[in-house]
């Protein structure tokens, strides 16, 4: 008679960091908190505090895209009920569990939000902004003389999804590791159902309020769908190269050529898919010929 037994996980060893990534993480960590003071101390509507703005929201919007991207993965695993990604999944849990701590560097964008969003100065003159009247609806709810902060209202809404769904998906198969009960298996996957949907339409909107409303006056149906190809692209191309680290670093012994072979297509599917919607949005833009778009 067989008796299944739940396999010991595999734990990470503290002592076998490399102690040259512990000290570059310490040098990143020091010039990162020399720049933040940097852009703090730069004079309201200067140069420097303006490119110091635009530059942490590009750097932000690159961590925050990759690491939503391993959560699509997550999610996709488990809609799928996905057999090659279980020994890779928890790599991409790990990753997708530092969504938290992008609160933390989502702050600085809210202190220089009048920087980096040109729509929350020019909305005091809507009268000479007809493009903008056109839209502050969506950004901000007006009832009467209530105004409602509708767009920060979103930036909460993101981080509590994409935050707890990560901290969801890990705890949960964390915990499976420690009884190997298949109920947490068929939980997350109905979970993983509704968290697709809620990934589409997080990642969308995300896209256009942080970055697409940089310029209130140009519009694109297909901006969404285009941030989400590069995140799921970014995002499996890390996992490989985490997957691959580890690998040589003695860790995650089951993982073989099939699985390296399983992300390399995935990763090459989403590349493609990126190129088409990039090329697709530069066509339409380029055909349609308006002015507001191509210059």
């Amino acid at each position: 008679m067989n008796h299944s037994h739940v396999p010991a996980p595999e734990l990470f060893q503290s002592k076998r960091i490399n102690r040259l990534l512990l000290g570059l993480l310490g040098f990143g960590i020091l010039f990162l908190g020399i720049v933040l003071i940097t852009g703090l101390v730069a004079p309201a509507g200067s140069e420097l505090r303006r490119q110091f703005a635009f530059s942490w929201l590009f750097a932000f919007i690159y961590f925050f895209t990759i690491l939503i991207g391993c959560l699509f993965w997550i999610l996709v695993h488990h809609a799928t009920d996905s057999g090659w990604g279980i020994v890779v999944r928890r790599q991409m849990e790990n990753l997708a569990a530092l969504l938290p701590w992008m609160v933390l560097f989502f702050i600085p964008l809210v202190l220089f939000r009048f920087e980096i969003w040109n729509w929350l100065t020019a909305k005091d003159h809507l009268e000479a902004n007809p493009a903008l009247e056109d839209k502050i609806g969506y950004f901000e709810l007006h009832f009467g003389s209530v105004t409602l902060p509708f767009f920060w209202i979103r930036a909460v809404l993101y981080f509590l999804y994409f935050a707890g769904a990560a901290i969801y998906f890990r705890r949960t198969s964390v915990r499976q590791d420690s009884d190997g009960d298949p109920r947490w298996s068929i939980q997350m996957r109905g979970f993983s159902f509704v968290g697709i949907i809620l990934f589409a339409l997080g990642t969308t909107f995300m896209a256009f309020d942080w970055m697409a409303s940089l310029d209130y006056r140009w519009a694109s149906t297909m901006w969404g769908v285009y941030i989400f190809a590069g995140s799921a692209g970014a995002s499996m191309a890390l996992i490989i190269l985490v997957v691959l680290g580890l690998k040589n670093a003695g860790y995650l012994s089951f993982v073989n050529a099939e699985h390296y072979h399983m992300m390399g297509k995935l990763l090459f599917c989403f590349s493609i898919f990126w190129g088409y919607i990039g090329f697709s949005q530069y066509m339409l833009i380029w055909y349609g010929n308006i002015p507001k778009e191509t210059c």
